[in-house]
């Protein structure tokens, strides 16, 4: 018998702990068959493990020509007899121990046609039980799984009972009466008559009222209005021989009979003169910014025209003198009460060289009816004023910063001025023209005053 050694490994009480043992130098029984060939070589056991994957029945031999491929090997412990063959093979043979095997030494013969091999085996007492080994590192999530298909959809609710009328809700809370009844009886008392309202005014939000002047009063936060649908019959006051012709504004006229009121138009010495006014006055608070946007047209060689802003005690009947005063220049010391346009602001669109002036093509700013060939700022426009042509001009009030700017073609004048200090807070926007010698007709086709 081959002496073998085992290491043993600790198992509950009397359980089989894994056991690895070595064959020793004895040779087992089998052997080559005789005779007619060669028979199954003889097995050799080279390991055995008890308590096999943690089972304490199982037990695994691991050797060399352990099944001779034509019966099962016979595996036999000492005097307990045969074990049970779970699997056997030609290098691995498990087999099932019995329960309640004392812990002891035993001899272990695997045996089959062509031999049989011995081990000597000593089976321990269970040791006692480990510590617990640290946890494993998480594995990795595993991918989502696909979405699963929608369920069907449940079926409709019955319809609720239908709902009760207007007319039987307006019943059920005591009135009575027809149906016409309850109609008549949903019309409130007639409102007031709502204000008339100019062309062309208008809020940014909603209109909530007019102040005495009937300028439109708009809602908290609304910053801008907007004044001017060139409905010029209706949104403008002329006076001499200023008048509506073919739809626009005309301040200057070559012909008497264009003049409509040639008691206050007619001068002297052929002169005329004219002017219009948006009809009523604008607000303008310290802090109001504006802009008036206007198309003008002269045809002729008269002395020119003034776009003017003011606040004379005269409102729409102010008008200055004729001839080179454009309708707006006149005398502070004249005994006419309608001899000047101040106090006033405003820019002259002169085509007449007077004494001081540049040449006769220039835009200038103008004050309080007063003549005054050195104030600032005067220039030269891109175009001639005289030429017919369609001309548009922008003139607008910053007033954070007390700055009126006007801009037409290629000239930009600028002045520096506080309004408020000059007309008061309201003030007529307007035009004034007037002819001498040479005769003109000076047309406006488009006005658009904005305030904010």
């Amino acid at each position: 018998m081959k002496l073998i050694k085992l290491l043993l490994i600790s198992l509950l009480s009397l359980a089989v702990i894994p056991a690895y043992a070595q064959q020793n130098a004895k040779g087992g029984g089998g052997g080559k068959g005789g005779g007619g060939g060669e028979g199954a070589p003889a097995p050799s056991i080279l390991t055995v493990v008890a308590n096999y994957e943690n089972d304490p029945q199982l037990l695994q031999i691991l050797g060399t020509g352990l099944d001779d491929t034509t019966t099962t090997p016979l595996l036999t412990l000492g005097d307990i007899g045969a074990l049970t063959i779970d699997s056997a093979g030609a290098t691995i043979i498990q087999a099932l121990l019995p329960a309640g095997v004392s812990p002891g030494s035993y001899s272990l013969t695997v045996s089959h046609s062509g031999g049989s091999d011995t081990f000597d085996v000593t089976l321990g007492a269970a040791g006692p039980k480990g510590e617990p080994g640290i946890d494993g590192v998480d594995g990795v999530d595993g991918t989502n799984g696909v979405d699963g298909t929608n369920g069907t959809d449940g079926v409709d609710g019955t319809d609720g009972a239908p709902g009760i009328s207007a007319y039987q809700v307006w019943l059920n809370l005591g009135n009575s009466g027809s149906e016409a009844d309850f109609i008549a009886s949903l019309q409130g008392p007639q409102g007031a008559d709502g204000v008339s309202i100019l062309f062309g005014q208008s809020c940014d939000t909603y209109v909530i009222g007019f102040d005495q002047s009937g300028n439109v009063v708009c809602s908290v936060g609304s910053t801008t209005n907007t004044y001017g649908t060139d409905d010029f019959a209706n949104e403008f006051y002329v006076n001499g021989c200023a008048g509506i012709r073919a739809g626009e504004l005309r301040i200057a006229t070559n012909t008497d009979a264009d003049c409509e009121n040639p008691d206050e138009g007619f001068y002297f010495y052929g002169n005329r003169r004219g002017s219009a006014y948006f009809k009523d006055p604008i607000n303008l608070p310290p802090d109001t910014s504006w802009t008036v946007e206007f198309t003008f047209q002269k045809v002729g060689s008269s002395s020119g025209f003034v776009f003017a802003l003011h606040n004379s005690a005269l409102g729409l009947d102010a008008l200055g003198r004729g001839g080179g005063n454009l309708g707006y220049y006149g005398s502070l010391a004249s005994t006419e009460p309608d001899d000047i346009v101040t106090p006033s602001i405003g820019f002259e669109f002169d085509c007449y060289t007077d004494t001081g002036d540049p040449n006769n093509n220039h835009i200038q700013f103008v004050m309080n009816g007063a003549r005054n060939e050195t104030l600032l700022p005067i220039g030269t426009p891109s175009y001639d004023i005289n030429d017919g042509a369609q001309h548009t001009v922008t003139v607008s009030y910053d007033a954070a910063n007390e700055l009126l700017t006007l801009v037409t073609g290629t000239l930009t004048l600028t002045r520096s001025v506080n309004i408020s200090s000059v007309i008061g807070n309201q003030g007529y926007f307007g035009f004034t023209s007037a002819t001498g010698a040479n005769k003109a007709n000076v047309n406006i086709s488009h006005f658009l005053l904005t305030t904010e």
